[in-house]
């Protein structure tokens, strides 16, 4: 047997946010994509922006001819610093887009899913004790199939 899609669906996820750059065409430059997720003060600021992502529970529907429906949500969490609050605030709208248009560019996560939504997203700049730095929160979900003789 292959590689089992879900690990060619995380080893894209994480392919495609690495290719957050400036000279890519994004507003952003990740420095680091991790398959873990970090706090905050785990990640030193010449590692930031900082990407993490991590799966999280599945559920799966059974369907005709042995086939699974299989929905994977996975947790997207960046963390930033910048010099000033406003830097910061703006930062985390730029790369909070970028992350979005990233995703959005192969829905199929190189043809191993069957869609990518994205559910949700929080920040921290609201916080006044964020001061210069931030981080960011996403739920996505991956949508994927699988028979009982493959992947």
């Amino acid at each position: 047997m292959g590689t089992p899609s879900r690990q060619l669906i995380l080893d894209n996820l994480k392919s495609t946010l690495e290719g957050i750059t400036v000279a890519g065409g994004y507003k952003t430059d990740v420095v680091e994509v991790e398959k873990v997720i970090r706090d905050f003060g785990d990640v030193v600021d010449s590692r930031r922006p900082w990407i993490g992502i991590m799966p999280q529970q599945q559920t799966f529907a059974y369907e005709p001819g042995s086939s699974m429906r299989c929905v994977m949500p996975v947790l997207i969490v960046a963390h930033l610093h910048a010099a000033t609050k406003a830097e910061v605030i703006d930062d985390v709208d730029d790369l909070h887009d970028d992350i979005i248009a990233a995703l959005m560019v192969d829905e199929t996560r190189g043809g191993h899913a069957a869609m990518t939504f994205i559910d949700s997203e929080q920040d921290d700049t609201g916080d006044p004790d964020s001061k210069a730095s931030g981080t960011l929160e996403m739920i996505i979900r991956v949508i994927y199939y699988r028979t009982t003789e493959s992947s």
